[in-house]
């Protein structure tokens, strides 16, 4: 299983770059569903949402003991989504990460 936010091409690569080492690997990309794991994303289009995003809520919801949760995740880009208490998501925003706003 894999997961990943990057562009089709990059994906293409690593599938190959992937089959050069074990031929017999077959890659399957996670998307992001409507629900899983006691998760429930707020999006009309789930797939909006990245893979990324959506195993940081479960992860935290998993550990959350049944409270609200906000998600921040700060790497490339600075991403927060919110959780209710019962795992329905309420939405989030995405931000340049520290580096970009520097250059930028």
């Amino acid at each position: 299983m894999l997961a990943s936010v990057v562009e089709p091409r990059r994906r293409e690569w690593l599938e190959t770059a992937l089959a050069e080492i074990c031929p017999t690997v077959k890659c399957r990309w996670l998307s992001v569903p409507r629900k899983c794991c006691h998760v429930r994303v707020a999006y009309e289009d789930p797939e909006r949402l990245g893979i990324d995003r959506f195993c940081a809520m479960i992860e935290a919801h998993a550990r959350g003991d049944d409270r609200p949760l906000a998600v921040i995740n700060a790497g490339t880009a600075v991403t927060l989504d919110v959780l209710d208490a019962d795992g329905q998501h309420r939405g989030g925003l995405i931000l340049p990460g520290w580096r970009a706003q520097i250059e930028g």
